[in-house]
């Protein structure tokens, strides 16, 4: 009899990633699971047709504030790259 494993979130994710220690360029660049792009884009569509249950809508906020984190520390590492190369203005 065979038992699927519980689905992770983006988050749990996310936290597995960061648990492991990445250098600044493996958080740079940082892509999620295709399991978690495919979670992420039936969420995004649930919520075009307004569709959402709370806990979706509680999920699609946290994914949300990764992707801006994420964002974030790429923009951080980018700039310091450019100041570091003697373009720093």
């Amino acid at each position: 009899m065979s038992q699927t494993l519980p689905r992770r979130t983006l988050t749990e994710e996310v936290a597995e990633f960061l648990a492991r220690g990445p250098s600044a360029e493996d958080i740079a660049n940082f892509r999620i699971s295709e399991q978690a792009q495919e979670r992420v884009h039936a969420l995004m569509e649930k919520n075009e047709a307004s569709a959402l249950t709370p806990e979706e809508d509680a999920e699609l906020d946290e994914i949300t504030v990764l992707d801006q984190l994420f964002t974030l520390i790429r923009a951080h590492r980018a700039s310091q790259t450019h100041a570091h190369n003697g373009h720093g203005g």
